[in-house]
């Protein structure tokens, strides 16, 4: 990966021209193994799992006629994924689709993928839903155990197993410190 695809190089907080066409080359990747060491996380051996989700509310493009499509994009990004997408640059991209012509949505959700993934360097999956089909998108509360609405104070922010050392995972053939 790119050295310079470090938050301090990110678009976020500096101005930005906005694209006119498709441009992958907006998307800045930025490898989540430094924040991970800070805390103690070892990439082989992450104490987690799931996906990064985001929500592209109104992502738009040209049909191949030059009619402007508009749809609500899921995308999900695998946590284990070496790098994350820095957000102001995700919106770059998606905005440098407005203006232009891709001949069916099969073929969006295909370039998106491919771009997305890359950026990501792990496989990232996109939907796309139709104005027809915005009814059915529903906002509930995701799957899973949630401390949002309990009364809890929070001092360490560290994984549980230790502060002070980086945790360790017990090594095998398939990961091996050399490995990791």
């Amino acid at each position: 990966m790119n050295p310079t695809y470090t938050p301090e190089f990110s678009p976020l907080g500096k101005k930005a021209d906005y694209q006119d066409h498709y441009d992958a080359s907006l998307l800045f990747p930025i490898a989540r193994q430094q924040k991970r060491d800070e805390i103690g996380v070892v990439e082989c051996a992450l104490p987690f799992a799931g996906v990064d989700l985001w929500t592209g509310y109104e992502v738009s493009w040209l049909s191949g006629k030059g009619k402007p499509q508009v749809a609500i994009a899921t995308f999900r990004i695998p946590a284990d994924s070496p790098r994350l997408i820095e957000s102001k640059s995700f919106k770059l991209y998606l905005n440098s689709y407005n203006q232009t012509r891709i001949a069916s949505w099969q073929q969006v959700a295909a370039q998106l993928e491919l771009d997305l993934s890359n950026a990501a360097g792990g496989k990232v999956t996109v939907s796309l839903l139709s104005p027809a089909e915005f009814g059915r998108e529903r906002i509930v509360e995701l799957a899973g155990e949630s401390i949002d609405e309990l009364d809890i104070e929070v001092d360490n922010y560290a994984p549980a197993r230790t502060r002070s050392r980086p945790m360790r995972p017990t090594w095998s053939a398939r990961c091996s410190p050399r490995s990791c």
